[in-house]
């Protein structure tokens, strides 16, 4: 967890980049056309049609689009100037497009693999399984997010040029990516798919308020809800240590012998030492078997009251004993941990509090025993799923919030450009509810505005990223 907790940290400090960007809280002023529903209603799609995938792995594309990135030394250098996080925030009409498009064309290569990744059927990242465990590097994945960035900045200058079609297929190449990394591995998958579908999204706030824009409500509507799934990550999150050390996978078996018992603390001291754990003193050491010894009666009966055999638990050494009760008790409060996900506003259930409690105490354990502070951040485990959950829920909520968005300008378009005066007023398409709270957004409409608004959830101390407001008013026709 404390590799998930970290990526948090460095995309959080990507994102206070985007100064000009509406800050968390702030309403996101938006003034649109009136415009109706248009035959095909799904012309343009926001990820790629089933239908036209063909066989093949993205995950393939994607690590390619990166060679190309690294490759392209003066490309890779200049993404980590400030201007790229610049062209997200200026106006429109102050970009310098003669300049972006030579930077653009720069990355055309990279752009191309991410188009033919896109129409790829699967996403396998081969990631599943590792042996490193908490050791698994992930540069590529953090990576992803400048990636992200340049899709974006792709966008916004196809906007800006009026290139309407060609900045929704660019939108699409960037939401696939975006997708894709959002059923990924690892939590950090999920996380960076999630930054990466919230900065497409200010590029649809600014394509919507163009004259001659399509209208986006269909488009927006057969998106998945939720857009990203934690199962792949959680089921690996769940068997990292048993990937790390699969002597563990052992401990279920016949009692060990003394020779099985020194190959699983052999293998878990030459992880310590590739992290640069530093071996228990003489004294430490001690210590150590002294709490193994007074752990065992409980370790025991655990089991014994788990339904293994006496004479089975009497044969095994007390290593086995320790580990395969530790090894079990893991598992379990890390299943009842996670299944508070499934659970709106889990986080804040005396159930899910007590789950994560347990699970603490649990890694506590296991660290102790035997991992002599390896373990530490995996404690954090709640705190990761708090995170990635409200992460990707922001993501289902503004996409909800741009249908109404949508749906206010189709209502306008059939109403003389009138705003419509309560949400229910809209008869002409189904008004999304809010994704986190299950309750209509709030509405209202003063002085030729309207305000969608998500709020905090009832019961909790408003915090500014937990709400989401568009101030919308309606243009006169062109």
């Amino acid at each position: 967890m404390w590799r998930f907790l970290a990526c948090v940290a460095v995309l959080g400090a990507a994102a206070s980049r985007l100064a000009a960007q509406p800050q968390p809280g702030e309403p996101i002023r938006l003034a649109v056309y009136p415009t109706p529903l248009r035959l095909p209603s799904l012309k343009h799609r926001l990820l790629p049609e089933r239908r036209d995938l063909v066989p093949g792995n993205a995950a393939t594309l994607y690590y390619r689009s990166m060679a190309m990135l690294w490759e392209n030394t003066a490309l890779f250098k200049d993404l980590k100037e400030d201007h790229w996080d610049q062209w997200l925030s200026l106006p429109l009409k102050e970009l310098p497009r003669e300049e972006m498009k030579e930077k653009l064309g720069w990355a055309r290569f990279m752009f191309r693999e991410l188009e033919q990744a896109a129409g790829c059927r699967e996403c396998i990242w081969q990631l599943e399984g590792r042996s490193e465990g908490l050791g698994l590097l992930l540069p590529e994945v953090q990576g992803f997010r400048r990636v992200g960035a340049a899709v974006a900045v792709k966008a916004r200058y196809e906007i800006a040029e009026g290139q309407f079609a060609q900045a929704l297929t660019t939108l699409r190449t960037g939401y696939a990516l975006a997708y894709s990394l959002g059923k990924g591995p690892t939590l950090i998958h999920v996380l960076v798919g999630a930054a990466i579908a919230q900065l497409l999204d200010k590029q649809l706030d600014e394509l919507v308020q163009q004259p001659g824009a399509p209208n986006l409500y269909w488009a927006l509507t057969v998106l998945p809800c939720p857009f990203s799934t934690l199962e792949a990550a959680l089921q690996e999150e769940g068997v990292m240590l048993e990937n790390m050390w699969p002597g563990l996978k052992r401990l279920e078996d016949a009692p060990m012998s003394l020779a099985q018992v020194r190959s699983v603390q052999l293998d878990i001291q030459k992880t310590l030492d590739s992290f640069g754990v530093r071996r228990p003193s003489a004294e430490r050491l001690a210590g150590q078997i002294v709490l193994q010894i007074r752990a065992y009666p409980a370790a025991k009966k655990a089991l014994l009251d788990q339904g293994l055999p006496a004479e089975q638990v009497e044969a095994m050494p007390t290593f086995q004993v320790l580990a395969l009760h530790a090894l079990r008790d893991y598992r379990q409060t890390w299943a009842e941990l996670v299944k508070w996900v499934h659970v709106p506003h889990f986080w804040r259930e005396p159930g899910y509090k007590d789950a994560a409690k347990k699970y603490g105490e649990a890694i506590a354990r296991m660290d102790l025993l035997f991992a002599q502070g390896l373990l530490g951040g995996l404690g954090e485990g709640n705190l990761a799923l708090e995170k990635v959950t409200l992460a990707v829920g922001r993501v289902d909520r503004r996409f909800a919030a741009l249908r109404c968005v949508e749906a206010i300008r189709l209502y306008a378009a059939t109403h003389d450009g009138r705003l419509p005066a309560a949400l229910q007023d809209i008869k002409e398409v189904p008004v999304p509810v809010d994704p986190i709270t299950g309750k209509p957004f709030e509405y209202e409409q003063t002085n030729g505005r309207a305000r969608i608004s998500a709020p905090a959830p009832t019961g909790e101390k408003p915090q500014p990223w937990q709400m989401l407001t568009y101030d919308v008013t309606v243009q006169p026709r062109g």
